[in-house]
C-alpha cells in the first residue's frame, strides 16, 4: 500500500508538471554560476528589487541574476512540483509559512548564519526558518497586521482610536452612516484576518509542539462571533459583504473614505497613500489592533530566502540570498515600500527611525503572534477562508463553522503521519 501511495503522488507530479508547463523550465535553466531567482513581489518592490539585483552584478561581475516573477498564489505549489522534479529555482523568495513544508521535503538547503547574522535578525522572523533544528531561510522582510485609520475622519467625528474592542464596537456606531454606506470599521473576510480576533478572545489555532488543534475552541469561536456582531450587532461594519473581491473593496473603500478604520498590514500603505483620502500621507495613521478580552494580538508574517538543495550553484545562491536581505537593502525596502525589516541593524536605523509608518507598525510587531511552524502552516487557511465566509455570511453558526475547520485541519494533520 505505501508503493502505491508513493506511486500514485510521483505520478500525480509528473501530471501537474505538464499542465502549469514546468518541464519547460529546463530552458530557464542558467550556464555556469547564473542564479535563477524566483520572487513574488508587487510591481512597485520589484523596481527595487531589480536596482538590487544590479547591484549584487556589479559587485559579482562573475554571476548573472535570472529573475521570473511567479504570482503569490502559485508560487507555494509551483515551487514544490519544481523541486520534486529537480527543476527549481536556485533562490525563492519564501512567505515564511512555506518554509517548514519545504525543508520537511527535503527541498531546502541548509544555510548556516554567521554569529552576527544570528544577533541581528529579530528573532520572530528567524524563528520560521528552522525546521528540526537546522535553518533553512535568510530572512527578508516580517510584518503584522495593525489598525489603519482616516485621521480626518475620527477628528471630524471626535471620535479617538479605540483602545478595546469594546471600544471599537461602541464608538464604532458614531463612525458609521449605513444609508451613506459609511462604516467605522471593514476587514477582509479571510482567516488570516480572523486571526486576529480569534487570538484577542483567548482562542487559538494549531500548537507547533503537540500540533494539537484549538480553532474550535469556545474562545475560537468568540472571536469570529465578534467579527459576526460588528457587522449584525453593532452596524459598525457591513453587514454584506463580496467574499471574491473582499480584500480590493477594502482597499477601495478605504482610500475613498467610506471606512475609517481597516486591519491590514505594512505592504498595504503605499496602496493607500495612492488614495483620495490619503493625498496628504499625514491623515493616514497606523495604530496597535484594539486589545481584546485576552490582549493585543495579530500574526506575524513576512519573506525568507531559501535555496535549492539541488541547485547547482550553491555558493553563488547564498551569497546572492546573503546580499538581498543585507541591512542596507532592506533599509531601502523599507525607504521606498514601507516594509518592515528583519534586522535589528535596519530599525536602529536613522533613515527607519524616521519613517513613521514603519516605526508605528513595530509597537504591533512587538506583541504580535507566531504561527504555528509546521510543515501544514501554508495550507491551513484553505480550510479555514471557507469556513469564516460560512460565519460572516450566517450560512453557519460560529460555532459550527470552527468544527468544520477543526475537522479538516484533523485530516491534514493525520495525512503527515501516515506518510
Amino acid at each position: 500500500m505505501t508503493l502505491l501511495k508513493s506511486f500514485f503522488r510521483q505520478s500525480l507530479y509528473v501530471f501537474l508538471l505538464a499542465v502549469i508547463g514546468l518541464t519547460g523550465l529546463a530552458s530557464f535553466r542558467a550556464e555556469g554560476s547564473d542564479v535563477v531567482f524566483w520572487h513574488t513581489m508587487n510591481t512597485e518592490e520589484t523596481k527595487t528589487l531589480e536596482a538590487i539585483v544590479k547591484d549584487f552584478e556589479k559587485e559579482n561581475p562573475g554571476t548573472k541574476i535570472k529573475i521570473q516573477n511567479v504570482p503569490f498564489s502559485d508560487a507555494q505549489n509551483k515551487y514544490k512540483i519544481s523541486a520534486q522534479a529537480g527543476k527549481a529555482p536556485d533562490v525563492l523568495r519564501s512567505e515564511i509559512a512555506w518554509i517548514a513544508e519545504f525543508a520537511n521535503l527535503g527541498l531546502l538547503e541548509e544555510i548556516k548564519l554567521s554569529e552576527a547574522d544570528q544577533k541581528d535578525f529579530l528573532k520572530v522572523a528567524q524563528s520560521y526558518a528552522f525546521w528540526e533544528g537546522k535553518n533553512y531561510g535568510i530572512p527578508q522582510v516580517t510584518d503584522c497586521l495593525a489598525l489603519l485609520y482616516n485621521k480626518r475622519i475620527l477628528r471630524e467625528k471626535k471620535v479617538s482610536v479605540p483602545l478595546t474592542m469594546e471600544e471599537l464596537a461602541q464608538t464604532g456606531k458614531t463612525l458609521s452612516a449605513p444609508k451613506e454606506k459609511k462604516w467605522a470599521l471593514t476587514f477582509n473576510p479571510a482567516g488570516y484576518w480572523a486571526q486576529v480576533f480569534i487570538w484577542s478572545f483567548g482562542g487559538g489555532l494549531i500548537r507547533g509542539d503537540d500540533s494539537s488543534i484549538h480553532i474550535a475552541d469556545p474562545e475560537s469561536v468568540q472571536g469570529i462571533q465578534f467579527m459576526i456582531d460588528l457587522m449584525q450587532v453593532y452596524g459598525v461594519s457591513p453587514k454584506e459583504m463580496d467574499f471574491v473581491n473582499g480584500y480590493n473593496n477594502m482597499m477601495t473603500g478605504f482610500k475613498q473614505g467610506r471606512y475609517a478604520m481597516i486591519i491590514n498590514g505594512p505592504w498595504s500603505t503605499s496602496d493607500a497613500l495612492n488614495g483620495d483620502e490619503f493625498k496628504d500621507p499625514e491623515n493616514l495613521g497606523v495604530a496597535v489592533i484594539p486589545r481584546g478580552p485576552k490582549g493585543n494580538f495579530s500574526p506575524v508574517g513576512g519573506h525568507s530566502y531559501v535555496v535549492f538543495k539541488g541547485s547547482t550553484v550553491k555558493p553563488e545562491a547564498i551569497k546572492f540570498a546573503n546580499f538581498l536581505s543585507e541591512t542596507k537593502n532592506q533599509i531601502l525596502l523599507a525607504k521606498n515600500h514601507n516594509l518592515l525589516p528583519t534586522r535589528q541593524s535596519a530599525w536602529n536605523s536613522s533613515d527607519v527611525k524616521n519613517l513613521k509608518l514603519v516605526s508605528a507598525f513595530k509597537s504591533q510587531l512587538d506583541v504580535a503572534t507566531s504561527r504555528p511552524v509546521i510543515p501544514e502552516g501554508g495550507g491551513i487557511y484553505t480550510a479555514l477562508d471557507r469556513s469564516v465566509e460560512d460565519a460572516l455570511s450566517l450560512n453557519k453558526d460560529a460555532a459550527s463553522a470552527m468544527r468544520k475547520v477543526q475537522k479538516q485541519w484533523q485530516k491534514l494533520l493525520k495525512h503527515r503521519k501516515n506518510k
